[in-house]
């Protein structure tokens, strides 16, 4: 069986040394995608609706839900009454929970208390508040330029879908992957996120991007061009409202004198932000910003020049790389592909999830831990 323990913190960045990174301990998320029919890992076909999509990142831009395993050990943290979370040497994690059928109470209910029960460290939802008819944007994960899914395919609000999955669990990690922050203002989702650490006792992993779907952008009234900078200033604005002590705040998109805003997160100094994207552009807002960092590639080999990138644009900042958690993968592994993101750096793994029902999530689960995790 997998076990899990409570920790207070965000996990430390691991210390092994390669590509300019370091790790001691390891945790790997088994970021689950959904495609119409999958052979799973473990020898059996899986056939499941026609509005799910064939990767992880496809499943990030159109909401297709994903487990995730944790792989790694982590020291045990108590303080504060904080009960972030994540689990010991050979224990997994899970992620992706509000897209096509976990958008209704019962899927979701039983993937999150099931994924829980199993030892899964996180559940991440991902976002688009609409989706254009006959778009012309080009899907930035998938040679077809289209999201792998229907354009009307459930996709509930990220943090409401959290929310929910909040009250029915006691430990498992509630993400965004990823939230558009530029479609948003940043007083509200100060609050919202806020609220949502209370909520769920200090639980909340805030995972942002800036978008690729202009039209989107053109249906909201919000320029898509100015979408990095807002992002940036966005995430800053973030961080005043979080703190302590209310504060001005002036940019070129917001401005407002001292405002109080509470409650404030339970993990201090606030949640932490997962910047996603894979191009050099992610790479700069990752160096400059990001507490963690989810590159959109899916070998080892891709994501070695991309932490090689990191490690350079950390250096110019005068950053230490280390400080940035790595989640990386988009489709299944065997052990020595798992070793090889290992070797990396790479905290959270994501690969596709064995089943949608709480019986074959469990035995999946359990399969993958028994025939990789228990091996590293």
């Amino acid at each position: 069986m997998l076990t899990a323990t409570r920790s207070a913190k965000w996990p430390s960045r691991p210390t092994n040394s390669c590509a300019g990174f370091c790790c001691t301990s390891y945790r790997a998320a088994l970021c689950v995608v959904l495609p119409s029919v999958y052979k799973t890992a473990y020898g059996e076909t899986t056939v499941v609706p026609e509005l799910l999509g064939q990767t992880l990142l496809e499943g990030m831009a159109c909401g297709i839900p994903a487990v995730c395993t944790n792989v790694g050990s982590m020291p045990e943290i108590v303080d504060e009454g904080i009960t972030g979370f994540v689990v010991p040497p050979n224990d997994p994690t899970l992620m992706f929970a509000n897209a096509g059928p976990f958008a209704y109470p019962d899927a979701l209910t039983n993937l999150a208390r099931t994924a829980e029960e199993t030892g899964i460290e996180s559940i991440w939802a991902v976002e688009h508040v609409v989706i254009p008819v006959g778009y012309r944007s080009a899907y930035p994960y998938s040679p077809s330029g289209k999201i792998p899914g229907p354009e009307n395919i459930p996709l509930p609000d990220p943090l409401l879908a959290l929310t929910f999955a909040a009250a029915v669990t006691k430990k498992i990690r509630l993400a965004t992957g990823i939230l558009l922050l530029p479609q948003r203002h940043p007083i509200y989702v100060a609050k919202e996120v806020a609220t949502l650490d209370v909520l769920s006792n200090g639980r909340v992993i805030l995972g942002i991007g800036v978008g690729w779907l202009r039209e989107e952008f053109e249906a909201l009234g919000i320029p898509f061009e100015d979408r990095a900078a807002r992002t940036a200033e966005a995430v800053r604005a973030l961080r005043s409202l979080w703190k302590e002590t209310p504060e001005a705040f002036a940019g070129k998109y917001f401005r407002w004198p001292p405002l109080e805003s509470n409650p404030k997160p339970v993990q201090r100094p606030g949640v932490p932000i997962v910047v996603g994207g894979h191009t050099p552009l992610a790479v700069r807002r990752a160096a400059r910003y990001g507490d963690g960092f989810f590159p959109g590639v899916d070998t080892p080999e891709k994501l070695k020049a991309i932490l090689a990138a990191l490690g350079e644009e950390c250096a110019r900042r005068g950053r230490n790389p280390r400080e940035i958690e790595i989640t990386a993968g988009r489709a299944a592994m065997d052990l020595d592909t798992v070793r090889r993101y290992q070797d990396l750096g790479v905290a959270r793994l994501t690969m596709p999830p064995p089943a949608f029902d709480q019986e074959g999530l469990r035995a999946g689960l359990d399969a993958f831990a028994d025939r990789v995790i228990a091996k590293l």
